[in-house]
């Protein structure tokens, strides 16, 4: 009878002891990965950054005569090329940090999400091109 609840207080400890290094695991993961995605982040911002500088520069010399719109094209496709890779990354830091949340022993409650008109104050659909003035501001950035 000893022998046997030695033997369940072991198996109990085991199975405790293996869960709270599996949490510790999961911890130390999101942590890793929210870095590495947090520096991933930077790095995509600052190419998209310089693709929209160069779909300017792009713009900048057809208007002035001097390239032809071919190359504005392939700086638009470009530009829009990396915003795609920054936003993509941006998901995942956020989906990282929510594992991370979740590894921590946190949650949320449906009432705590946003609205439709939170997460999507205005119609996708609608678009609004600069006018003539805004796109040749030297410093303006345009989104293609």
């Amino acid at each position: 009878e000893l022998q046997r609840a030695w033997s369940h207080y072991a198996e109990t400890r085991d199975e405790y002891r293996a869960v709270v290094l599996s949490a510790f695991q999961e911890v130390e993961d999101g942590l890793a990965q929210t870095q590495h995605l947090t520096t991933e982040a930077q790095q995509q911002q600052q190419a998209a950054q310089a693709a929209l500088q160069a779909q300017q520069i792009a713009l900048t010399l057809y208007t002035g005569g001097l390239d032809n719109y071919l190359n504005v094209v392939v700086a638009q496709v470009a530009a829009l090329t990396a915003r795609i890779a920054d936003v993509q990354v941006q998901t995942r830091h956020l989906q990282g940090a929510v594992g991370l949340i979740r590894a921590l022993g946190g949650g949320w409650s449906t009432k705590d999400l946003p609205t439709d008109d939170q997460v999507l104050p205005f119609n996708p659909l609608t678009f609004t091109p600069p006018t003539r003035a805004e796109e040749h501001k030297p410093g303006s950035t345009q989104s293609g």
